[in-house]
């Protein structure tokens, strides 16, 4: 009566995730989870819920025992299948998922995305352009590099400590958040060579934004303007 597929053992052997539109589902398909017993059997079927799954498609799970990867098309992303990221917390479960952006995902569907954590390598398949078949598998080496800066005041110079500081692709899609420190400091982890914006605010200051190309070695600073108190004078 429905279908089941893209099964994904954790590392450990002890759970199996897979995709599903059985009942129970939240869109049109769904990605669940059992628990694998001594014996071979498994558990009743858990929807990993809202934080994961969408009114859309959620398929092709992939958990490290940290992270979970999977594509979806209900998450505002490029277009067609992205593939996102769920860090995982035995206690708080997953968190809030995150696009991987560019060059992984495109304007086409993206998906089946596994990674060796070890030496950042790993597969995904897409039917993007220039490709030489309907779907392509591609392989890449994840080449982090970090991109930090300052919020600071613009009059004075100060730093400013406490700003929400916000980086967004090309395609102004959130891809991650952060808050500058006790100097004013902020750092994101980027992939390498692409085009970001980041975006600061803070109460009782005027957000400042900023354009920027990750390479090594990249800094930007966030300048805000701080709102000058009016008082009616009687």
């Amino acid at each position: 009566n429905y279908s089941t597929g893209h099964p994904a053992l954790s590392p450990d052997g002890k759970q199996l995730y897979f995709v599903s539109d059985m009942p129970g589902s939240l869109g049109k398909t769904d990605i669940f989870v059992v628990d694998v017993q001594e014996d071979g059997s498994f558990s009743e079927p858990r929807n990993l819920g809202p934080t994961i799954n969408t009114e859309q498609r959620e398929m092709f799970p992939f958990f490290n025992g940290t992270k979970l990867y999977f594509s979806s098309d209900g998450f505002t992303g490029l277009g067609g299948l992205d593939v996102y990221e769920s860090a995982f917390d035995a206690e708080e479960g997953f968190a809030e998922v995150k696009n991987l952006g560019q060059p992984v995902n495109s304007n086409k569907d993206d998906f089946s995305y596994i990674v060796n954590e070890e030496n950042q390598q790993g597969y995904f398949a897409s039917n993007r352009e220039g490709g030489k078949g309907d779907d392509d598998i591609y392989s890449f080496e994840k080449q982090s590099i970090e991109i930090c800066g300052t919020a600071v005041e613009k009059s004075t110079e100060d730093t400013i400590q406490g700003a929400l500081v916000y980086l967004f692709d090309s395609e102004n899609t959130l891809v991650d958040s952060a808050e500058s420190n006790q100097n004013g400091g902020y750092c994101f982890e980027v992939n390498e060579n692409v085009k970001y914006l980041v975006k600061g605010t803070k109460n009782k200051y005027l957000p400042g934004e900023n354009n920027v190309i990750s390479t090594k070695d990249a800094n930007i600073d966030i300048v805000l303007e701080k709102i000058l108190d009016v008082r009616l004078v009687t």
